[in-house]
């Protein structure tokens, strides 16, 4: 998804998810009035709600696993963005029955067309429970009202700054700001273990469990990978580092990417000291960093990978690489999956919430006061121009942890 294509996405969040959780908000109060509370039924059928970010969905996971424990029988869906259905089948959910609903972001158009669709399969194929595991969308909380479930599980601000979503949650539980938002997730499914309309939620310590996604490969595609690599980077065969680099534009979150700069002198420091060679990798929008790079770092020895490889590809060069430098992306938290070494550089936002999971990653953290500037409060939007946060980590503090790495 690009900034160009997830302002307005913004705007009709704001205007029209407003005006909709305002409106649903009295509905569910008026049937309140006339409806008489239904007994405990079977849940058979659950929607979760998890549309945008690539490194949430696998952030989820640990809450998954809970939820597919306590509902065996449940057939599970997940409403996700389009472009993040590739994601979903990577994960090793084959114990659990989950389906997608997809929504497109291709154009206004299409995602308004997605939608009433959506819209028409949740009145047609009701749900017994409805999970949004949002926290910036007021969107997401529309769904969860129109679908009439009679369990509806979400995230509420309840006295704090933040956005408006209404009130029609079964179950609302508090964003908790200083957990991790895995553990956010897990006290979400935990909620329904207690009364509904329970306040706040959740009041109970959050039982957390050490699930961590695993990316299966085999070596028929290990060996593909490294031949495609080796054909395309030629030093790769008989280097004994390969070393990934993220040098993605952030976006759409430009604020979050290193400097190109000091990519170089990192690059430029590793080549020095050690027989690697660096694979630089991406979306397509980060080619023309990639093209900056290769032109400045030792020719023969950095190599261009952005836009060349299918999602399914990256997992298996990370299988067969030893260390990727990122910023705070969906790419670190893919990373996470395999068994790769990660140097994960946070700025605008902090590990505290959002540090992949495992204990395979060093994240590196500035600590300024004005950071994290992104939170659910400012629908993660900054006025920050210059992520001074971020380029206070420096190509040699950097360095310092790579070589810790290699030593271990």
């Amino acid at each position: 998804m690009t900034a160009k294509s997830i302002h307005p996405l913004y705007f009709i969040d704001r205007w029209i998810g407003s005006c909709l959780c305002f409106a649903l908000t009295i509905v569910y109060r008026l049937l309140s009035i006339f409806n008489k509370p239904s007994e405990k039924k079977t849940i058979k059928n659950i929607l979760i709600i998890q549309l945008s970010e690539m490194g949430s969905i696998i952030l989820s996971y640990p809450a998954l696993v809970q939820l597919n424990q306590k509902y065996k029988d449940a057939n599970i869906y997940l409403l996700t963005f389009k472009q993040q259905s590739s994601l979903i089948e990577l994960l090793p959910l084959t114990n659990m029955k989950i389906n997608q609903l997809l929504i497109s972001v291709q154009s206004i158009f299409g995602f308004f067309i997605s939608v009433f669709r959506l819209i028409f399969h949740l009145w047609k194929y009701p749900f017994d429970m409805v999970i949004d595991f949002e926290r910036f969308s007021r969107f997401s909380a529309a769904i969860s009202g129109l679908s009439f479930a009679p369990v509806r599980v979400g995230f509420s601000r309840y006295t704090d700054e933040g956005l408006y979503r209404g009130d029609f949650f079964t179950h609302s539980v508090w964003y908790n700001n200083y957990q991790h938002i895995s553990v956010n997730f897990v006290s979400m499914i935990q909620s329904l273990d207690f009364p509904s309309k329970s306040r706040p939620m959740l009041q109970a310590p959050v039982k957390k469990n050490s699930d961590i996604p695993v990316y299966t490969t085999s070596v028929c595609q290990i060996s593909s990978i490294r031949q495609k690599i080796i054909q395309n980077c030629p030093s790769a065969e008989k280097a004994k580092l390969w070393v990934l680099f993220n040098v993605g534009s952030g976006e759409p979150l430009p604020i979050r990417s290193w400097p190109m700069d000091y990519f170089q002198t990192l690059a430029e420091m590793i080549l020095s000291k050690y027989s690697a060679v660096i694979i630089l990798v991406g979306q397509m929008d980060a080619q023309e960093n990639a093209h900056y790079l290769c032109n400045r770092v030792e020719k023969g020895r950095c190599w261009d990978m952005t836009g060349n490889l299918e999602l399914n590809e990256l997992m298996d060069l990370f299988g067969c690489s030893d260390i990727l430098i990122t910023p705070d992306s969906g790419m670190a938290h893919l990373a996470s999956m395999t068994h790769i070494r990660s140097i994960v550089l946070f700025g605008p936002e902090t590990p505290l919430r959002y540090s992949p999971l495992g204990d395979n990653h060093k994240s590196m953290f500035a600590d300024y006061s004005c950071s994290p500037c992104f939170s659910p409060h400012n629908h993660c939007q900054t006025i920050c121009t210059d992520a001074k946060c971020l380029k206070s980590i420096t190509p040699e503090h950097v360095f310092s942890e790579f070589h810790k790495m290699v030593k271990d």
